[in-house]
C-alpha cells in the first residue's frame, strides 16, 4: 500500500468526526483551564477528580483530531501526550477501586481515551486497551450484543488506520457484521454500521473493487430506505460512495452521489 493511499484512509476516517468539531474552538485554552481545574479537584471527591481528568483527556483527543484533519500533524507533541497518558492511567485504577470491578462502562470509557491518546504518540500500545474493552463488553453484554460489535469495530479501525494490518481488520469487521446481521432485520440501517469500512479494507488488502462497491452501495440503499436512519448517516453513506468512486477514478459516478441528491 502506498503512502498516499494510507493518508487517504486516515482522511476518510476522520472527515465526519471533524465536521462535528468547530474550527474556531480554542482547544489549547480549554485544556489549560481543565488542567487548573484538575489541580483544584485533586483533593476533593474521587468522582469529581475522575470526571475532570476524563474531560481533559477528551479535549486533548479532539485537539489532536483537529490538527490531523487540518494537516498539522507536526504540531502534535507526542512526548507530552505519552507523558500525560502515563499519569492518566491512574483514573483506570481509581475507577476499578470505586466501582469494585474492572468490568464496567466507566472503566471502558477511560480505556478508550487511553487508546486514542496512544494512537497519537505510540500506536502499538493502543491495542491492549481495545482488547480489554472487548473483554469488558463481552462480560457486560455478551458476544451477540451491539456493544460487543462496536468494540470489535473500534479495534478494527485502529488496526486499519494506525497499524495498516488490513487482514486482521477485515476479520474483526466481518465478525462485527455477522453479529449485527443476526441482531437486526436485513433492512435495518444499523446492520450497515461498518459496511463502508469493511469495503475499503477489502479494496486495499485484496484489490476487491467489486466487493467494496457492493458493500458501500448496499449501505447507502439500506440507509435511504429505512425511515429510522438518522440524516447524518445518509449523508455519510453518500460521501462514502462519492469518495470511493473518486478513489478509483470514476469521477462521473462520484458526481452522482453528491449530498444534494439524497
Amino acid at each position: 500500500m502506498s503512502y498516499s493511499q494510507c493518508k487517504f484512509i486516515v482522511f476518510i476516517s476522520y472527515f465526519f468526526i471533524f465536521l462535528t468539531v468547530c474550527l474556531s474552538r480554542d482547544f489549547d485554552t480549554e485544556i489549560k483551564k481543565n488542567k487548573l481545574l484538575l489541580k483544584k479537584t485533586k483533593k476533593t471527591t474521587t468522582l469529581k477528580y475522575i470526571a475532570v481528568y476524563d474531560d481533559l483527556a477528551k479535549l486533548i483527543i479532539l485537539r489532536n483530531r483537529n490538527l490531523i484533519y487540518g494537516g498539522r500533524d507536526d504540531e502534535i507533541n507526542t512526548d507530552n501526550i505519552c507523558n500525560f497518558v502515563e499519569k492518566y492511567k491512574e483514573v483506570e485504577f481509581l475507577k476499578t477501586q470505586f466501582y469494585k470491578t474492572p468490568f464496567c462502562n466507566e472503566v471502558a470509557i477511560t480505556l478508550s481515551n487511553i487508546a486514542k491518546l496512544y494512537q497519537n504518540c505510540y500506536p502499538p500500545l493502543a491495542k491492549k486497551q481495545y482488547k480489554i474493552i472487548i473483554t469488558i463488553n463481552k462480560n457486560l453484554y455478551g458476544k451477540k450484543s451491539e456493544q460487543y460489535a462496536q468494540s470489535l469495530d473500534e479495534l478494527a479501525d485502529y488496526l486499519r488506520i494506525y497499524m495498516f494490518r488490513l487482514s486482521d481488520a477485515i476479520n474483526y469487521y466481518s465478525e462485527s457484521r455477522k453479529i449485527r446481521e443476526k441482531l437486526y432485520d436485513t433492512d435495518d440501517f444499523r446492520v450497515t454500521k461498518n459496511y463502508a469500512r469493511l469495503g475499503l479494507s477489502l479494496f486495499y488488502h485484496k484489490s476487491d473493487k467489486k466487493g467494496a462497491e457492493l458493500l458501500i452501495l448496499k449501505s447507502l440503499k439500506i440507509r435511504k430506505k429505512d425511515k429510522n436512519t438518522p440524516e447524518n448517516m445518509i449523508v455519510e453513506a453518500l460521501a462514502d460512495a462519492r469518495n470511493f468512486y473518486m478513489l478509483i477514478g470514476d469521477f462521473k459516478k462520484a458526481k452522482m452521489y453528491e449530498s444534494k441528491d439524497k
